[in-house]
């Protein structure tokens, strides 16, 4: 009876050695390697991770600084606007004066019109001055007045200047009150459109200052 057993059980046992130890090493082979696998995976996934965090941080730092300067010019940048307008305000303020002051003093009691003979007389030396003063304003300042103001000034004919400084030059009086009264003739009329543009860039300005 045991010598049939033996033969038997040892078949049997063979087959489970043969087919149960090699399926269950393979599935702890398996297992074995879904576990590093996944340690794997999860050790990239937090190196990635706090290297996006790292990223995210810089990113931040940098956004800060940025804002940081971009305030910093922001504050420079209306500090600078607010001077330039201010000093713009009193550049205007210095032509109205000069204006005012010419009008008040100058043009009606210095200068007659004899339109019958179709002549201007009277001293043009006030209005030289006043041109002039008007000029050294533009010239110092065009930083500050408007393009169009600027423009109409330079469209003013002003070729009798230089006639004016030849005389200063030769001492001729005579030659000097022609140039004056040149002067005037030349460049009255386009004058008068430089005065109506400041007009409409102190009403620009009042605007912006709420008056």
């Amino acid at each position: 009876m045991n010598e049939v057993l033996i033969p038997i059980f040892a078949f049997l046992s063979g087959l489970f050695i043969k087919d149960y130890f090699p399926t269950y090493f393979r599935k702890k082979a398996e297992n074995l390697a879904t576990k590093e696998d996944i340690a794997d995976i999860t050790q990239k996934v937090e190196e990635v991770k706090t290297e996006y965090l790292i990223k995210i941080e810089h990113v931040k730092a940098e956004l800060k600084e940025s804002e940081k300067q971009t305030e910093h010019f922001h504050q420079i940048s209306q500090s600078t606007y607010q001077k330039l307008f201010e000093k713009k305000i009193e550049v205007y303020q210095m032509l109205i004066n000069e204006n005012i002051k010419y009008e008040n003093e100058n043009s009606k009691a210095n200068i007659e019109f004899h339109t019958e003979y179709g002549a201007i007389d009277g001293d043009f030396y006030p209005y030289y001055s006043y041109f002039i003063r008007v000029q050294n304003i533009v010239k110092k300042y065009r930083l500050y007045i408007s393009n169009k103001l600027s423009d109409y000034f330079n469209e003013i004919p002003s070729s009798s200047l230089f006639n004016i400084d030849m005389g200063e030059n030769n001492q001729d009086g005579s030659a000097m009150q022609e140039g004056y009264m040149k002067l005037y003739k030349e460049s009255n009329k386009a004058f008068e459109k430089f005065w109506e543009q400041l007009n409409e860039d102190i009403k620009i300005i009042r605007k912006k200052i709420d008056l």
